[in-house]
């Protein structure tokens, strides 16, 4: 069943819900992207309103100044009935309140300058030539308006008035004001500004991100849109005429494109997988309203397949209670035929067992029965003692064939044999060493018995002195079981021959034997074969933490 009935239905409402979440979330990031723009052009209007006012109260109170000043005391200054204190001590008084404190500069008609407010030890800010030319340029002599770059590389607007008295011209009064000293107040939202002329001169910034040329004009060109891209940047714009040919720019970043991108996306798959997962919950809830018998009908199997149950229980009245029932008796069977095959298996295990003893047997006994004949004619003492040891061996085989063995019970009967083969050679030497963590071990029996016989018989034919070690130890997570003696060793093709021999269906004998009776008791074993620097050694390896002893 590649989808179930609720799946599918599970699917088809979450597919429709998920496209509805995808058109809630685009449309509730449009949303934002709209307030943002809308809270940022209204913080950038507030604050352009201010840059204005403060601009033209500053403007308002030099102008002040300069008519309150032209109406008597410049006049009489130009006609050497004041001083210079008297000017610098009312001018200062006048503009007291102006924190951003302007230079006052006198000139008669000729545009020479007669009095200025800057200090005399000072170069001019502005060129006394610059301000004749602009004079004599001049066709309208009442009042002008002009931003201009000052000698000190700062910039500055100039405000002159033409000087008179019952109509007559006698000079002219200006007020430089530094553009560094501009600093409105009330903004608090980081918008930026420039004021500038008509060709394009600034008066005033507090940022230099348009200021372009070493002439220091703004580009103006770019604030003729109202939303614009530079370097990556997002800007709202606003361009606001706040004097004769002197206007405002402002402009306020909204967002780098790509934080704002970022914070879109985010925003909208933040939303879209709220959305996501309710509308699951909900297709959910759904689908399983609406498959309840489909529901009990998997969650009864699901149990059957992890063992919690053994048959299917559901009584919903309906088809599915008469399909439960099928199943059920379909299960029944294969659990009779599961049976069936599993005692089969171990009757199969049990005949290998007795084919695999049944065939060692002949050998040990024919080995023991010579050694009793050669010492009846020596000793017969000796041969009584090989004939109990032949007693011991045969009780143990014969009276316990159909069950494993504890190691330490199989290794005392090893014993008997070693002893008697000790008996019929006298220089023959043996040990068996065991931990004694593993004496409880079940094993097949004497199933070490053939790999000693071997070891015997094919070393007593190169030397008399023979010493055969029988070890069983843990290394990690082997067992190792162990037979090494100091005989001639195998030959190599011996060991190629018998490792392509060992994993084969047929019955073997000796070493092989041994093998397939410890792998039916321990499926995951390996035969290691290897010749040492004084003689062959075996090793039968489990891999195996046998702590059920």
């Amino acid at each position: 069943m590649k989808h179930s009935f609720q799946e599918e239905l599970n699917q088809e409402i979450k597919k429709r819900f998920s496209l509805l979440a995808i058109l809630v979330s685009a449309f509730l990031f449009l949303l934002l992207i709209l307030f943002v723009f809308a809270i940022q052009y209204y913080q950038l209007t507030l604050e352009t309103n201010n840059i204005r006012k403060n601009f033209h109260e500053d403007q308002a109170g030099y102008k002040r100044i300069l008519n309150t000043m032209n109406q008597n005391s410049i006049p009489l200054f130009l006609k050497k009935e004041k001083t210079d204190r008297e000017i610098y001590s009312e001018y200062y008084e006048l503009s007291a309140e102006n924190l951003s404190r302007g230079i006052l500069v006198i000139m008669d008609k000729a545009g020479s300058i007669k009095f200025t407010t800057q200090q005399t030890e000072q170069n001019p800010v502005i060129s006394p030539n610059y301000l004749k030319t602009i004079l004599s340029g001049n066709n309208y002599h009442h009042s002008m308006r002009r931003i201009t770059k000052g000698e000190d590389s700062n910039h500055y607007l100039l405000m002159i008035n033409t000087v008179r008295e019952e109509g007559t011209e006698l000079g002219y009064s200006a007020i430089l004001l530094n553009g560094n000293n501009f600093l409105p107040d009330g903004l608090y939202y980081g918008t930026n500004y420039v004021i500038a002329d008509q060709f394009d001169n600034v008066y005033a910034n507090n940022a230099n991100h348009f200021i372009i040329g070493t002439l220091k004009k703004i580009n103006a060109n770019i604030f003729n849109q109202f939303l614009f891209s530079h370097d990556r940047q997002l800007y709202l714009s606003k361009k606001s005429l706040i004097g004769q040919n002197i206007y405002l720019y402002t402009y306020s970043m909204i967002f780098p494109i790509s934080v704002l991108a970022l914070f879109g996306i985010t925003s909208a798959l933040i939303i879209f997988l709220v959305l996501f997962y309710y509308s699951k919950r909900l297709a959910a809830k759904i689908a399983i309203r609406n498959t309840v018998s489909i529901e009990m009908l998997v969650d009864e199997t699901k149990k059957i397949r992890i063992g919690e149950k053994q048959k299917i229980e559901i009584h919903t009245e309906d088809e599915f209670e008469f399909l439960a029932d099928n199943i059920n008796e379909m299960m029944e069977e294969l659990n009779r035929l599961i049976q069936m095959k599993i005692f089969l298996e171990k009757k199969k295990n049990l005949y290998e067992i007795k084919m695999l003893e049944a065939q060692f047997h002949p050998h040990f006994l024919y080995n023991t029965l010579e050694n009793i004949r050669i010492t009846s004619k020596i000793d017969t003492d000796l041969s009584e003692r090989l004939i109990l040891s032949l007693n011991r061996v045969l009780r143990y085989s014969i009276d316990h064939a159909n069950e494993k063995s504890n190691l330490i019970d199989d290794l005392a009967i090893l014993q008997d044999f070693l002893e008697v083969t000790k008996i019929r050679f006298e220089k023959f030497i043996y040990t068996i060493d065991v931990e004694k963590d593993l004496h409880m071990i079940q094993i097949p029996r004497l199933f070490l018995l053939p790999i000693v016989e071997n070891a015997i018989k094919y070393g007593m034919k190169e030397r008399n002195d023979l010493k055969v070690a029988v070890a069983v130890f843990s290394k990690g997570e082997e067992i190792i079981f162990e037979v090494r003696d100091n005989g001639p060793g195998f030959e190599e093709e011996l060991i190629e021959k018998i490792y392509l021999q060992y994993e084969e269906e047929e019955t073997h004998h000796g070493l092989i034997n041994s093998y397939r009776r410890l792998k039916i008791e321990y499926p995951f074993l390996d035969l290691r074969i290897f010749n040492h620097e004084k003689g062959a050694c075996v090793q039968f390896v489990v891999w195996r933490a046998i702590d059920d002893v």
